[in-house]
């Protein structure tokens, strides 16, 4: 009894129980601020900055509250956006976190991005609310933007390995594995804090990301190779 104890331990800690997944140009096909900045008329500014900050060009944080501020979004626009989002989910992701979910897994949002245009991509995954982790507006009354809520985490704005070693360790005590998928250098630096991390070029290919990623994959549901 003691030796198969020690057997399902040993494959319990050796099993990624905790994966973390960006949200643009990942699970969705497109970067959501990009898609509300266009539709506010200010597509390619925002769409420039986008670009410098994800490889690694500009700090995450240098830029996006710069680039929220220029789309200045309504509530409702927000969340049109949000649902147009979850129309463009990346093809074999809900087969990939399905299949995670229910082998136990503990999935997990992680994205420099909005909760409020998370969300109904999330619940289409079922993944629940509480695994986002993901800046939230502040909206005015009439739902004109405000900024950012005083209750977000200062680490969600270009410190991602921050955030992965805080919950991760809350999750598990570091006593199992823990991977990262993503495509930008802000999710690759999370290498120096998950077991795993893996660049995903489904969406954009962005160089740096390719070269510094131990594992980079087209497909998403090649993620299976090496998250066992």
């Amino acid at each position: 009894m003691i030796i198969y104890f020690i057997i399902y331990l040993t494959d319990f800690m050796n099993t990624y129980k905790i994966i973390f997944f960006d949200f643009d140009s990942t699970l969705i096909q497109a970067e959501s601020l990009d898609l509300l900045a266009y539709r506010k008329g200010c597509g390619d500014e925002v769409s420039r900055l986008t670009e410098l900050s994800m490889n690694g060009d500009i700090p995450v944080d240098d830029i996006l509250k710069k680039k929220v501020e220029i789309i200045s979004p309504h509530r409702d626009e927000v969340i049109d956006i949000s649902y147009h989002c979850r129309d463009i989910i990346v093809e074999g992701a809900e087969d990939v976190i399905g299949r995670f979910l229910k082998e136990g897994r503990e999935v997990y949002i992680l994205s420099s991005g909005f909760k409020e245009i998370i969300l109904p991509t999330a619940k289409a995954l079922n993944i629940p609310e509480e695994n986002i982790f993901a800046n939230e507006f502040d909206f005015a009354v009439d739902g004109k933007y405000r900024g950012f809520k005083e209750t977000c985490d200062p680490d969600l704005i270009g410190n991602k390995p921050n955030i992965i070693r805080k919950y991760s360790a809350n999750q598990c005590h570091n006593r199992c594995l823990t991977a990262m998928i993503g495509d930008s250098v802000s999710d690759m630096k999370c290498r120096e804090v998950v077991d795993l991390f893996i660049g995903f070029g489904g969406v954009v290919e962005r160089k740096k990301v390719k070269e510094g990623s131990g594992i980079y994959v087209y497909n998403i549901r090649d993620i299976f190779k090496y998250i066992y």
